[in-house]
């Protein structure tokens, strides 16, 4: 069986050659204003019109993989060799200054005014204990009551 030649013509359009692509036994011509998914176009004879796709060298991309996780090992392998030779080259002895322990006597400061809180006998609140009780507020207890706050 002879090769195939294909000819794609849009003028005015748009050749697409989409996800199942398009495969060519022998040569292929395409005209067109926009052609898509050109990546898609194989040919086994010559090709005219087909935009050129940018292939990418993946052992290229492999060896600059493998370049770089060298740099990373050796970069770890230098930090750990730091930190080694750090931990070796730490002095055993340490200087401690004390400050205080706690027993010297605090400066003299003025002692606080004392504050004189004052009772209002005639709140509507009254405190049992919060100064003297008047007569008044004797009268006012039970018997029970005085027996427990023993007046």
């Amino acid at each position: 069986m002879p090769a195939g030649d294909i000819d794609l013509i849009a003028p005015l359009g748009t050749i697409d050659a989409g996800e199942a692509g398009i495969r060519v036994s022998g040569n292929v011509n395409i005209a067109a204003l926009r052609v898509v998914n050109a990546a898609n176009i194989q040919t086994q004879g010559k090709s005219s019109g087909v935009p050129l796709t940018a292939s990418v060298n993946t052992s290229a991309m492999s060896s600059a993989s493998a370049a770089g996780a060298a740099a990373s090992q050796a970069a770890e392998d230098a930090a750990r060799s730091q930190q080694a030779a750090a931990r070796q080259g730490r002095p055993s002895i340490m200087t401690v200054e004390v400050l205080s322990l706690g027993n010297e006597p605090l400066p003299q400061e003025p002692a606080p005014a004392q504050k004189t809180s004052g009772y209002n006998p005639d709140s509507p609140v009254q405190v049992l204990g919060a100064g003297p009780l008047s007569e008044q507020a004797r009268a006012r207890l039970t018997d029970e009551e005085r027996k427990q706050i023993s007046l």
